[in-house]
């Protein structure tokens, strides 16, 4: 039999050519995030909503068009395109458009990758004449396309089909997340969505149309706009501004006033008011300014170097007030270093600081006396203390002396006061720059600087003295603070709150009260000191309030008329609504409000007013900028986020106005009005089916469970599978919470996306000394909770209690201690304690949290607590213990069970 002869058939030929070309460099990761993971089985529920065009909008479109179907069709598409662009921060964007013609229903790929620089005209021509090229070889089927991709690249679902009635088909729905028909009539153009309901939210279709029509407004009304000028914002009477933030505050009115200057006025009206309570001894405020006088006298003759700051070597307490205040007095910069938050040796921070001057306590020089040969820098050293006598108005007298036995043997002491021994005490006299108040150039420099070593890696930032008196005089202003209120300064807090805790109070006249760091020991006795009807405000870092909610919701529960506080902060990177819900029901009187500073800024930057929630925000906490500063959210190329749409999280110093906008490595999604959705960093969301689930979402809904009082869930990596495993670590109110029953409560909860793989019951949640959640403990206990009992460590473990005794014994310098035996109460110290841990470090490679070690300081406790740090860093996490599943399986599991 003859053989059919092959047709060539050239339009086949050329068409297949042309998209094989094109085919190489096409992108299609550009789309609409998804809500929601991606089904894998069941059908598609299609939704429909129908949307019109503004009419300024229309009328434009009608005259560059002049009814012209094909460029009506090209503008509409770029404007999706755009819009895509700006979502997701893809430059590559492809947009499928239905054949025209033949019998057989095709798809055109119109590919293209967006230059910011271009302007909206030239990107318009530039579309025209691709889709042009598109028609021209549709011949080629698009499932011969597909055929042609590599696997790797190749879609499995498509982004976004766009067709226009009397101009192309229609598609099929279960082709592509989301298809757009469009219709003009009388001049009218409408477009209808019709999407899978499963993974996307109506609303987010409604806020996708609005940044559309903001793009069109733009680029139609000004063709020479830049791509990347172009702003998705919804509100198109003012595309390409955002709506006015609360941060956009004029703060002039601070500059002609000063912190001390302030505290100094207080200390004129009210001198016998109280300020500061610690122990026993109670500082007014009289005494407090006359004290800083003092000491501000001393270091004026010092003849610092202005760049270098003043270190301020102590933890809270009276003497860290005085010290602060009299430098501000002296027109210095103050370096406040927490004993209990330094993790390296102190030399290297001081080092770092490159400090000329230390202030500390007289009992801390013998211990820092080991690094004098590496402190070159150092020239002075202060000490202070209270004396046991009182001074003539009756109330103790502060000593303040210079130490030489720190400094080396070469240092220039030619600049100090002359002291006929060591230890002489330095002659002063009070008043300091009398007429002057605050009024010198230190408002403009800066104020204080903030040591952080964290994750290790030292960091120091830099306050200025306007954004810390702006800041800490809003807050005031804000919740009212007066002289009737009184706050307990926590030993377990970070830099800002202690500034502010002390000085932030002091300038209203309120009262600082200090809790000592044995408070840490025991939170029901923590929670009893903030009970104190004399105590207003409370400030907490959120897993310490967290960690306390039991207690306080139990203290005199009994007793009706309890007043509670006036105002509680709740500070740090972790802000949970469900947690000042519930303080709020417990305390009617209290004003919640949530705050957060970034560790590059140093000071607050973000405010969480709690009592007027979005009910968008799926339980997550709603933020915003705090005077002074600016939030931007950003996509990933750095272009501002559409409202509704995730992204980076960006702060900005409006002092200087040139103030670069610093990334804060947190994701947020942009509200209208200034506000933001508060998503916090990458160990807080986990990639399900293309979908970006929020763990903090999880964590709302976990704490919606009545006995479940807070919940952490992180992702963990495994260094020996590649997954990473989602664990919820939950506190709970009673006993009766199992992992299983926190499992069931969220299995059973509509709109949940996700499942962790692991749920772990704490009895609270480990800290970091500033109050943080210490992420390596929690990570520590979840593999701990995977591993059998090791019975055969016992001998090693008698090697660590051993070795330890020895590093102890060397620290406080004796020749024997109990096992049981209080480390502070044989001679310990803050900065004895803060040597010590380093010293482990060193010796046994474990990272001690000083919250642990501050909670039983003995030599057999702290052993127990190397050994299961060596334990936990000898293991790595080697999977989850149960297989993902959806709900549905799930709930089948159940009832088999239960059946």
């Amino acid at each position: 039999m003859k053989k059919a002869p092959l047709i060539y058939d050239k339009a086949m030929h050329e068409a297949r050519k042309y998209w094989r070309d094109r085919l190489e460099s096409m992108s299609f990761e550009g789309r609409l995030a998804l809500d929601h993971p991606r089904p894998k089985d069941g059908q598609p529920q299609i939704s429909s909503l129908e949307l019109g065009i503004d009419e300024e909008i229309n009328a434009i479109l009608q005259r560059l068009t002049a009814g012209n179907s094909f460029l009506l069709y090209t503008t509409l598409v770029l404007a999706l395109k755009i819009c895509l662009h700006k979502h997701g921060g893809e430059r590559g964007i492809t947009i499928f458009s239905p054949s025209t013609d033949g019998a057989i229903p095709n798809l055109l790929p119109i590919d293209g990758v967006l230059d910011g620089a271009c302007s909206f005209k030239d990107t318009l021509l530039a579309t025209k004449e691709l889709l042009s090229n598109a028609y021209k070889n549709q011949q080629y089927p698009f499932s011969r396309m597909l055929l042609d991709i590599p696997d790797e690249r190749r879609p499995k679902q498509l982004s976004m089909i766009a067709s226009m009635v009397g101009f192309n088909e229609e598609s099929s729905d279960s082709q592509c997340d989301v298809v757009v028909l469009f219709d003009t009539v009388a001049g009218k153009t409408r477009a209808v969505f019709r999407f899978d309901n499963r993974i996307y939210h109506e609303s987010t279709i409604r806020y996708f149309f609005k940044s559309f029509s903001a793009i069109l407004y733009q680029g139609l009304g000004k063709m020479a706009t830049r791509i990347a000028d172009l702003r998705p914002y919804a509100d198109t009477a003012r595309p390409a501004e955002v709506s006015p933030s609360p941060a956009e505050t004029d703060i002039s009115q601070f500059k002609s006033i000063s912190i001390h200057g302030l505290i100094e006025t207080q200390s004129a009206e009210h001198p016998e008011n109280v300020a500061v309570v610690q122990d026993n001894r109670v500082t007014t405020y009289r005494e407090l300014n006359q004290q800083a006088d003092e000491l501000a006298e001393v270091l004026a003759s010092l003849r610092l170097d202005a760049r270098k700051p003043v270190a301020v070597l102590m933890d809270a307490g009276t003497e860290m007030i005085v010290s602060m205040l009299a430098v501000m007095k002296a027109c210095a910069t103050f370096a406040p270093i927490k004993l209990l938050s330094i993790k390296g040796p102190i030399d290297e921070v001081l080092g770092a600081l490159d400090c000329e001057c230390v202030v500390c306590h007289r009992e801390m020089v013998a211990d820092l006396q080991q690094f004098r040969d590496s402190l070159t820098s150092v020239r002075h050293w202060i000490t202070i203390e209270y004396s046991t006598q009182a001074n003539g108005n009756g109330s103790p007298s502060l000593r303040i002396a210079r130490d030489r036995s720190a400094s080396r043997a070469d240092a220039d002491d030619s600049a100090l006061p002359d002291a006929g021994s060591e230890r002489a005490a330095l002659e002063t006299v009070g008043g300091v720059r009398d007429g002057e108040n605050g009024k010198g150039d230190e408002r403009s420099g800066t104020a204080c600087v903030l040591v952080d070593n964290r994750d290790d890696n030292l960091s120091i930032t830099s306050i200025s003295h306007i954004e810390m008196l702006a800041v800490f005089q809003w807050l005031n202003i804000r919740c009212g603070i007066n002289a009737q209120d009184r706050c307990l300064l926590s030993p377990s807090i970070g830099g800002c709150e202690q500034l502010y805790d002390t000085l932030g109070m002091l300038m209203a006249g309120a009262g600082v009260e200090i809790a000592d760091a044995s408070s840490l020991r025991e939170s029901s006795l923590f929670a009893e000191r903030l009970m104190a009807p004399r105590i207003t405000v409370w400030d907490l870092p959120t897993p310490l309030a967290q960690n306390l909610l039991s207690s306080l919701l139990a203290s005199n529960a009994e007793v009706e008329n309890l007043q509670g506080p006036r105002n509680i902060l709740l500070s740090g990177e972790k802000q949970s609504p469900s947690l000042a819900g519930k303080l709020t029901q417990r305390f009617p009187n209290a004003r919640v409000t949530g705050l957060y500073a970034n560790p590059a800024i140093g000071i607050w930057t973000t405010a969480f007013p709690f009592q007027s929630e979005s009910v968008e925000s799926d339980g997550v906490a709603v933020a915003e900028a705090i005077p002074g500063f600016e939030h931007r959210v950003l996509n990933k190329i750095g272009e501002p986020a559409p409202f509704h749409g995730k992204g980076e999280l960006y702060v900005r110093r409006l002092l200087p106005e040139t103030s670069a906008a610093i990334s804060t490595g947190l994701k947020a999604a942009q509200f209208e009005g200034g506000r933001i959705k508060w998503l916090r960093g990458e160990d807080h969301r986990f990639i399900k089916y293309e979908c970006s689930v929020e763990l903090t979402i999880l964590e709302a809904a976990l704490c919606q469970h009545e006995d479940i009082r807070a919940a952490e869930v992180i992702t963990i990596r495994s260094e020996l599978d590649s997954d990473s495993l989602v664990v919820a670590f939950i506190l709970s109110a009673v006993d009766q919470i199992t992992p299983e029953t926190a499992r069931d409560f969220l299995v059973y909860r509509d709109g949940v996306d996700l499942i962790p793989d692991r749920f772990i019951v704490m009895d609270e949640f480990p800290l970091t000394a500033s109050g943080a959640i210490d992420r390596d403990v929690l990570i520590g206990r979840f593999v701990t909770s995977r591993e059998p009992k090791d019975e055969a460590r016992s001998v090693e473990d008698e090697e660590i209690h051993k070795q330890l005794r020895g590093i102890w014994l060397e620290a406080l310098q004796l020749d024997d201690v109990d096992d049981d035996e209080s480390f502070f109460a044989r001679g310990g110290n803050s900065l004895k304690a803060t040597l010590l841990i380093t010293r482990i470090r060193d010796e046994f490679g474990v990272d001690l949290s000083v919250q642990n070690f501050f909670r039983k300081p003995t030599t057999r406790a702290v052993a127990q607590l190397i050994a299961a740090e060596m334990k936990n860093a000898d293991i790595r996490p080697k999977g989850p213990d149960f297989k993902a599943v959806s709900r549905e399986k799930y709930r089948v599991q159940l009832s088999d069970v239960d059946s």
